[in-house]
């Protein structure tokens, strides 16, 4: 008979190996029930936390699972879209310590992103594309310029490309009824931006 692993809840530090370990066994059928409901409800704790953002941050740095790096990547996706905190200047420097990060992994990933999952990678492309949502131009004029300059590293980097221009097309681009009128009017101001810059010449050229 095989013991049953630790209670996840029970632990009340957001370490990565904890936090990477909750993900893995809520998504797993060979682990009991019990075990799989703690370390769900461990998953939503963190998702939920005001500071959790940062743990999905460092988990996606750090581990090579498909799985926990796409919660992460989730997670961030729920930040970026608006469904965290209130406090403006904390969220300018939690984007800026985002994408720093997120950018970082791409220069040190652009030869092997090929490897990972397409849903990671997809899922990647609407992060930067949320990104880009709130900090272009204002906090984040070179948005563009960054990303045309990774697609030198290899076809693979050119497919996340696309990725992300597609995510920019669903988020800024297509008008969605339910969106509030501020939101509406940033998108604006990001499409005048990218046509009165050399970005769209760019982007064309370039894909």
């Amino acid at each position: 008979m095989t013991s049953s692993p630790p209670s996840i809840i029970a632990m009340t530090t957001h370490s990565l190996e904890t936090l990477e370990l909750a993900v893995s066994c809520a998504a797993s059928s060979s682990v009991e029930e019990a075990v799989r409901q703690q370390a769900t409800a461990y998953c939503e704790q963190v998702r939920r936390a005001p500071d959790g953002w940062a743990h999905a941050l460092r988990l996606f740095e750090a581990t090579k699972q498909p799985l926990p790096k796409f919660y992460a990547l989730s997670t961030l996706q729920e930040f970026l879209g608006g469904r965290r905190g209130s406090d403006a200047e904390l969220r300018e420097a939690a984007r800026d310590e985002v994408r720093a990060v997120v950018l970082g992994w791409l220069d040190k990933s652009a030869e092997t992103i090929g490897q990972e999952e397409s849903y990671i990678r997809t899922k990647l492309g609407v992060v930067v594309a949320l990104l880009i949502k709130s900090d272009y131009p204002e906090r984040w004029s070179g948005a563009f310029d960054d990303l045309l300059a990774l697609l030198s590293r290899g076809p693979h980097m050119i497919d996340f490309f696309f990725r992300v221009l597609h995510a920019v097309d669903e988020e800024i681009v297509s008008f969605h009824a339910d969106r509030d009128a501020r939101e509406i009017e940033h998108n604006v101001v990001i499409k005048d931006t990218m046509r009165a810059s050399s970005c769209v010449r760019d982007v064309c050229a370039a894909v």
